[in-house]
């Protein structure tokens, strides 16, 4: 199993997905885990009232002082103009605090498939809302039953090509052509063909390629794009001449 780059996109509808990886793994018994691991940081900064919150204001101070000073060497003395000093402050106090909240969530998982050959392709979305891991299958094969999402490893076609007539006499067989294929992408596949014998009322016998078809036969190897074609012989049972229907099942 491996993470590829191809990263998934969002989806228009799901606002509340957040991508996460694509990864792909195989089939056989094998298995991928992951450990996700999400962390959520709120730092909040506010004030605080201690001392009236937040100030902004000018102050004034005003006070005696001196302007001028002059003097006399043999005079009476020495003169003085005294007038008020005026001092301006600005004064800015602000006080704050602030605190931080951490939220974190840890999510594992294992995926696996026990069938050889298959392969996935797995977008993983993180939804927002709930918490949890959304698994969406993007591409790969699988055997059948095929898995959504993947191209099918086997996908068993068989088709009648050629019918008996109309009017059979009672000691004459029905002869049928048929083909089997796979339209899957697997090389090389196993199909069992079934004739479904609950109907058979009035011991109807089956014949494939000259032997006894009782119940089912299996093929090995089935090739792709690879046309079989086979030879069903139906023959009448001992007492009737009418018979219900019989079912040929490939899979």
């Amino acid at each position: 199993a491996e993470e590829i780059e191809n990263q998934p996109e969002k989806r228009n509808d799901d606002t509340n997905l957040e991508e996460v990886k694509r990864i792909q793994f195989s089939g056989g018994g094998s298995t991928f885990s992951m450990m996700l691991s999400k962390e959520k940081v709120w730092d909040k900064v506010g004030l605080s009232c201690w001392d009236g919150c937040n100030a902004d204001y000018e102050n004034t101070i005003e006070g005696p002082g001196l302007d001028d000073l002059k003097g006399t060497v043999k005079g009476i003395g020495v003169v003085t103009d005294i007038k008020l000093f005026t001092v301006k402050t600005h004064v800015t106090h602000e006080s704050t605090a602030e605190s931080m909240d951490t939220e974190s969530t840890s999510i594992g998982f294992t995926l696996g498939d026990n069938e050889p050959g298959d392969e996935f392709v797995v977008d993983l979305y993180y939804d927002e809302k709930f918490g949890t891991i959304i698994f969406d299958t993007f591409a790969g094969r699988s055997k059948c039953p095929h898995e959504a999402g993947t191209a099918a490893i086997e996908d068993p076609r068989l088709v009648i090509t050629s019918y008996p007539p109309q009017h059979v006499f009672p000691d004459e067989d029905m002869v049928f052509e048929v083909e089997m294929s796979n339209l899957g992408v697997g090389d090389e596949s196993q199909f069992v063909l079934y004739a479904q014998h609950r109907d058979n009322e009035g011991s109807l016998k089956l014949l494939l390629d000259g032997a006894p078809f009782g119940g089912s036969r299996e093929f090995t190897n089935v090739l792709k794009d690879t046309t079989y074609k086979k030879t069903l012989v139906v023959q009448r049972g001992p007492r009737l001449f009418q018979y219900t229907p019989l079912d040929l099942v490939m899979e």
